[in-house]
């Protein structure tokens, strides 16, 4: 895949890649989820801002306040913070991806 090609799926502008099968997965991804909305849920924010926060970030807390038993890994060191109402389901780490990710893997 080259560069080109992977500047589709930015989104940069008001647009972002919605094709046949980003639809399909995202099908999938909704059945997943409301399949598993009632069990223990774990949700891992890896670096995510506010560049489309409409695709992860919001969703994410939305499922974090509606669903009791689920809880919510941030790892971000810009944006880390949560709402007052979610402190208590979620878990906030203040940190380079990458670098927390390469701390795990040293132990």
């Amino acid at each position: 895949m080259n560069i080109e090609h992977r500047k589709l799926f930015l989104r940069k502008d008001a647009f972002f890649v919605e094709d046949a099968n980003w639809h399909n997965l995202n099908k999938n991804y909704e059945k997943f989820i409301n399949a598993n909305k009632d069990k223990k849920l774990l949700l891992i924010e890896l670096g995510v801002g506010f560049n489309t926060p409409g695709i992860i970030r919001f969703p994410f807390k939305k499922m974090v306040y509606d669903f009791k038993n689920t809880t919510l890994i941030r790892i971000n060191n810009k944006y880390s913070d949560v709402v007052f109402e979610l402190k208590d389901k979620s878990i906030l780490v203040n940190d380079d991806c990458k670098q927390f990710i390469d701390n795990l893997n040293n132990k």
